[in-house]
């Protein structure tokens, strides 16, 4: 088994920052009109630091936590699902040609390549049964594939459940066990607190080559 890796709070800005400089969009959790959803990040700054969440059949609501987690929610009410497949896009263009004929032309997105920040293993089950069926297919979907390709994915381990998680049902959880490129355990013991690395692929190796990170050792909680 590959040693398990620690990096800073500086380490995980730095990591943000190379998957910005080598193009990445970063899309992960923020607070937003009272709710952890998804959306645009551009560092550190933009995750929902020291907020937590109260989720119960019917019920949400957010609420301060008495330190600094960056991670310290459960999964959000959002997906990353509509990242890639799209309720609504234009999957076909007709055009006339000089003599009046139709001409149909599929239309392929530009592909955004996208790095996913904080995901939970549960969307990663979501996301491998979409990858089945939209991408690994006989018959696969062009513009879903053409958008997953283009994923990097760095995972958040579960350190708490809700009162509407799933692990079970979903055989996952609350650790991920596959399906990232990089997968991150929040260590916060008084007032040390970085995050301990597993990597899932060479992608998410070769990234963590890039930034500041030392192994981690037994005396570090490990996920």
């Amino acid at each position: 088994m590959e040693s398990l890796q620690r990096i800073d709070l500086v380490g995980f800005g730095s990591l943000l920052a190379q998957l910005q400089a080598e193009g990445y969009t970063l899309i992960g959790p923020r607070l937003e009109a009272g709710t952890i959803d998804y959306g645009a990040i551009e560092g550190p700054d933009d995750l929902p630091i020291g907020w937590r969440d109260e989720q119960s059949p019917g019920r949400y609501r957010t609420l301060p936590r008495n330190d600094r987690a960056h991670f310290g929610f459960n999964a959000t009410p959002a997906s990353f699902k509509t990242r890639l497949h799209r309720s609504e896009e234009t999957v076909l263009e007709v055009q006339r040609g000089e003599q009046g004929e139709l001409r149909f032309v599929p239309v392929i997105p530009a592909v955004k390549k996208q790095a996913w920040i904080g995901a939970r293993s549960c969307e990663l089950a979501a996301l491998a049964i979409q990858d089945r069926v939209l991408k690994d297919s006989a018959d696969p979907d062009p513009r879903y594939a053409a958008r997953r390709e283009g994923v990097f994915i760095v995972a958040v381990h579960c350190g708490q459940a809700g009162g509407t998680c799933f692990c079970t049902s979903m055989n996952a959880g609350p650790k991920a066990e596959g399906g990232f490129d990089l997968a991150l355990t929040e260590i916060l013991d008084g007032p040390e607190h970085h995050f301990v690395v597993e990597t899932g692929s060479d992608a998410g190796a070769a990234l963590l080559e890039r930034i500041p990170h030392s192994q981690a050792t037994d005396t570090q909680p490990a996920p």
